[in-house]
C-alpha cells in the first residue's frame, strides 16, 4: 500500500456518488463569472515530477 500511496503522491482524489458528482459539476458550470479559483481547477496542468 505505501508503494501505491507513494506513486501518488501530490494526487488529489475527490470521491462522490454520480448523482452527487454530476450536481456539483453542473453547479460548478452555472455558477456565473469564472474567478481565478476556476480557472486554477479547469485549466490546470501536471507538474514535471518533483517540481
Amino acid at each position: 500500500m505505501a508503494e501505491w500511496v507513494e506513486s501518488r503522491r501530490g494526487w488529489m482524489l475527490i470521491d462522490f456518488p454520480i448523482d452527487s458528482g454530476l450536481a456539483l459539476l453542473s453547479a460548478v458550470a452555472n455558477a456565473g463569472p469564472r474567478n481565478a479559483f476556476y480557472v486554477r481547477m479547469t485549466h490546470w496542468q501536471p507538474r514535471a515530477h518533483g517540481t
